[in-house]
């Protein structure tokens, strides 16, 4: 999972990947009834530099709109592929997104 962070000495966005490791208890008959999550370790993988990601973000993303998938589920395969969610994949496709919808949905 990736999620971005700012530095607050300098104001710079990085991307932190980290693993949860958790442990899951059911109380009742179900998991629908009753269930209890307890975090039991949070594993920092790597601290990346904001262009490596942002980069890594927007060519996959144009790799998907050029195979034929629509912009929006372009967008939640983006998410999903790097743990990142979809308002922060969002901002970073910005001008990305309008000009793929443009010519997906041509006036």
């Amino acid at each position: 999972m990736l999620v971005p962070v700012r530095c607050p000495d300098c104001g710079k966005r990085m991307w932190v990947e980290f693993s949860i490791g958790f442990e899951k208890s059911i109380f009742a008959g179900n998991e629908s009834e009753l269930a209890k999550y307890t975090i039991k370790s949070i594993n920092v993988i790597k601290v990346w530099e904001d262009d490596e990601i942002t980069r890594q973000i927007k060519e996959q993303f144009v790799r998907f709109v050029k195979a034929g998938d629509p912009v929006d589920k372009a967008v939640k395969m983006v998410s999903e592929l790097y743990g990142v969610p979809v308002l922060v994949v969002e901002e970073v496709l910005g001008d990305l997104i309008a000009e793929a919808k443009v010519k997906e949905y041509p006036s």
